[in-house]
């Protein structure tokens, strides 16, 4: 039997975007292939339909058709011992995404703020009882929130409420960008104790670029938050804290210094490239910003970046293309 690592997401995630599309992961590693839309047809329909089987049978095959592997540094990977069947319980790992809240305007996402979600307060009230709450009922971690602040919006802050007091072994991955990231808000959520990760977006390790990059943050509260954040994963209250980075032409020399500071507060570092979303003016200048481009006049200068010592940290963790073009820029020293 063939025991080669496959990606076991479709086979035990779920993410849900504002629309009600459901997939297995991020919309941009499978191209904006869905398997079903939960506002049209029941979630069962939708997970075991037939588009969601011939996804798994495809990630089975070896193919990966639908993905873009050029993109997922396939940290889903599991070796396996028999052959996963097309259908599957209700999954493990949720992750709903629709609401675009914030209190920031990063260049790199939005170029105004959003106080709102787009759908009216009952629409979305209705969402959350009928069709977001459900999904989670086999789940053992709800992860929130990738396109906006779950911490602000008062959608997910009640999202987070109801599956909290529903499934009590219910676990939290939250997305952040640290702002509001403080005992205060986790424990009026009822997240303290039921945290699994808590991601904060920083981009930035000194307070000019952060200015630069999210226009309307506060660095100061994000290095508070982010310090109280370390010492509760060192008391074992929190078990993952991860700090992220999305490379540009603004930041790529702060990443170093970035991997300094997760190791001089005993979390974890994770660098990712600017994407093309093409919704900011930075976004549609893309090639201006992407240093990690071999066409950029910066290239060379970005691969020089990378040779730091900071990298070998057991905190850092690049992306499959940053991991590639640090191996090239070692071999060439």
């Amino acid at each position: 039997m063939n025991k080669k690592p496959i990606c076991m997401a479709p086979f035990s995630e779920v993410e849900i975007d504002e629309y009600g599309n459901v997939n297995c992961c991020c919309q941009q590693y499978t191209d904006n292939y869905f398997f079903g839309n939960i506002f049209q047809e029941d979630f069962e329909s939708v997970w075991n339909g037939e588009k969601a089987k011939d996804f798994r049978r495809d990630i089975i095959s070896g193919k990966y058709t639908h993905c873009r592997t050029d993109i997922c540094n396939f940290g889903r990977l599991k070796p396996r011992k028999t052959r996963p069947l097309l259908t599957a319980p209700y999954p493990k790992y949720v992750t709903i995404a629709y609401d675009e809240t914030c209190n920031l305007m990063c260049s790199t996402c939005r170029d105004k703020i959003i106080r709102d979600c787009h759908m009216s307060n009952d629409e979305i009230n209705d969402n959350i009882e009928n069709y977001y709450i459900p999904v989670c009922k086999n789940a053992s971690e709800l992860v929130l929130n990738s396109i906006g602040e779950c911490l602000i919006s008062k959608h997910s802050r009640a999202l987070i409420r109801k599956a909290a007091e529903k499934y009590p072994n219910l676990q939290f991955n939250i997305m952040t960008n640290g702002t509001v990231c403080n005992e205060i808000v986790l424990k009026h959520l009822g997240l303290m104790g039921r945290l699994s990760t808590i991601q904060v977006s920083i981009h930035a390790v000194t307070k000019k670029t952060y200015n630069k990059i999210t226009r309307t943050g506060n660095f100061d509260s994000v290095m508070k938050n982010l310090k109280w954040l370390s010492e509760e994963k060192k008391k074992g209250k929190i078990p993952c804290v991860i700090i992220n980075f999305v490379v540009h032409k603004w930041n790529y020399k702060e990443m170093p210094a970035f991997v300094r500071l997760a190791d001089e507060l005993d979390i974890t570092a994770s660098f990712w490239e600017l994407q093309n979303w093409g919704c900011t003016k930075m976004l549609r200048n893309y090639e201006k910003y992407a240093v990690f481009l071999r066409n950029h006049p910066l290239f060379n200068d970005f691969k020089e970046v990378l040779k730091d010592d900071a990298f070998n940290s057991k905190n850092c963790i690049l992306n499959s293309l940053f991991t590639e073009l640090r191996k090239e820029a070692l071999s060439q020293m």
